[in-house]
């Protein structure tokens, strides 16, 4: 988007690559391909580079080749990817950062349900995600048991029975509480 960072500096985290293939410096051998991933990129990578891919010139012509593209932003391989980019940027997102987006919406809800001690069922759960999926128009998305499962297993929420009901929600020590 602004013009001010002139160079991408190299860090070797940004790429995927075997470390049995690299040579003695850590850094890729020259022969060897190193593999993107589209859903590696932030949307706002993915903006700053088509804001300086589309940049024009006073006669409205495109001023930056690709060439001019690849070696400023290094990390991108091919020029197909700069059109996925303005597809994505039009999309507000590619589909995995969106449901990404929707895990980390839900699992602070849920975290909010729990704080105030209510009682969250897996058709709540299921019913924000499809919520929030029409909100940030993922029309694609459906919370199936699938998803659902998968999603307590990443968090590492179980399913109990209620026993016991506790009418009144108290703290014994809340000074000891709060110490921990």
């Amino acid at each position: 988007m602004s013009d001010e960072c002139e160079s991408e500096v190299f860090n070797k985290n940004d790429y995927n690559y075997d470390s049995s293939e690299a040579n003695d410096d850590g850094e890729p051998k020259e022969n060897e391909r190193i593999s993107y991933d589209i859903s590696e990129y932030s949307l706002e990578y993915m903006k700053e580079v088509v804001a300086y891919a589309d940049a024009k010139d006073s006669s409205g012509k495109r001023r930056r080749s690709w060439k001019s593209v690849h070696d400023r932003y290094k990390r991108i391989p091919a020029q197909t990817y700069v059109s996925r980019f303005r597809k994505y940027i039009e999309q507000h997102g590619t589909k995995r950062q969106k449901t990404q987006n929707i895990d980390e919406i839900v699992f602070t809800k849920f975290i909010d349900a729990r704080d105030n001690s209510l009682m969250v069922h897996d058709i709540d759960i299921q019913r924000w995600a499809l919520k929030i999926a029409k909100e940030i128009k993922l029309d694609e998305f459906h919370a199936s048991d699938g998803w659902l499962k998968n999603f307590k297993g990443r968090h590492g929420i179980v399913s109990r029975r209620v026993t016991n009901i506790v009418t009144k929600h108290e703290v014994a020590n809340h000074a000891l509480i709060e110490k921990f």
